[in-house]
């Protein structure tokens, strides 16, 4: 019989992911659970299949690895999450070309198209700054360049969308679907992209944990009100951030001054609860300010169901470059809210008594 052998892999960073995968994925299809949560999901996202992965950082190598060769081209929105900028890194050790492109723009996309294009990569809304991108325009550009569509779309969910995006590949982490960090997500998608991640499993002799499963289920049925709640609370607080002089920038999609607040009002059924501002103090101020809260917490890990705050730059995208920190315009009072289901005059009255002690 032929023995299964697992890929090799050029970095501790790739070595990581799948190490986690091994330990993670422990069920099969055949499993009753399983397959019902698949069905779902697969059914919200007018996709034929939907596969469950452990975290964003499983699925970003699953996606990433299976949609780029040695020779081969990806082309990514210019914003990015530091986990997609991480894994732009690894795939740019492996031999794959990277391009950039605005996604608003539809002449640059087609200028950044090249006969080795597989893929078109974008998170909506994408990190940092929280853009809204036209998936539709974006899906009829791979489509006539033959190449494929994959669109994260961890930091709202689907229910956060009036459609379901149309892409090739959809992928989905925990941390929204469970309220509790980065947790088990998915990919949903077409047999012909799949089929790559497919095997990686099946030689595994993957087995979920139930109590997973079945956290997500029971998730499901609170996911709507949580966003709700957590997005009428962000608006709230943006509306108390564009007022306060120590704020020189806010990004949130439910403000008129974000740039794609037009778009966002068009295909958002509300404007989550994620939200980017820059403050007007240097990077010790950052971290001393975030010092100073009692209710909210210091986290990376956005999505929860208590409000956390982060410091881009030495938190999340610490170990991005400078020189890409600087071009994604991540600066050193730049700070990210995730808003939880906390009262909003607490959450107000908590960032009123920091912000007034800098």
């Amino acid at each position: 019989m032929e023995q299964n052998t697992l890929p090799t892999f050029s970095s501790h960073f790739q070595m990581q992911c799948f190490s986690s995968l091994l330990e993670y994925l422990k069920t099969s299809e055949d499993k009753e659970q399983h397959k019902e949560i698949c069905q779902h999901i697969a059914t919200l996202e007018k996709t034929p299949k939907a596969i469950l992965v452990p975290n964003s950082r499983i699925a970003f190598a699953a996606c990433f690895l299976a949609s780029g060769a040695a020779g081969s081209h990806i082309l990514v929105h210019h914003h990015l999450s530091a986990i997609g900028e991480l894994w732009l890194e690894e795939l740019a050790q492996l031999g794959v070309a990277i391009d950039r492109a605005d996604f608003h723009d539809p002449n640059a996309i087609e200028a950044a198209f090249h006969p080795k294009t597989r893929a078109m990569w974008l998170e909506i809304p994408s990190q940092p700054f929280l853009d809204i991108v036209d998936t539709t325009v974006c899906a009829q550009l791979a489509k006539q360049a033959g190449v494929m569509f994959a669109v994260d779309e961890s930091l709202g969910t689907p229910l956060l969308f009036k459609e379901p995006h149309p892409a090739d590949i959809i992928i989905c982490s925990g941390n929204y679907l469970t309220g509790l960090g980065d947790a088990i997500g998915y990919i949903a998608g077409y047999d012909a992209f799949l089929e790559h991640i497919q095997p990686i499993i099946t030689k595994l002799s993957p087995d979920h944990n139930e109590n997973q499963l079945l956290l997500l289920q029971q998730a499901w049925e609170s996911l709507s009100l949580r966003l709700t709640k957590q997005s009428q609370t962000a608006l709230a607080i943006a509306e108390f951030f564009r007022k306060n002089n120590k704020i020189t920038q806010i990004f949130y999609p439910g403000l008129s001054t974000h740039p794609d607040h037009a778009q966002a009002t068009r295909c958002l059924q509300s404007y989550g609860s994620i939200m980017t501002w820059n403050l007007d103090t240097d990077w010790q101020g950052c971290l001393r300010f975030l010092e100073y809260f009692k209710i909210i917490k210091i986290s990376p890990i956005w999505g929860q169901r208590n409000t956390t705050i982060e410091h881009l730059s030495s938190m999340n995208y610490l170990m991005v470059h400078p020189n890409q920190k600087a071009k994604l315009g991540i600066g050193p009072g730049t700070i990210q809210l995730s808003i939880g289901m906390e009262k909003a005059e607490d959450i107000i009255q908590d960032l009123d008594q920091a912000l007034r002690r800098i």
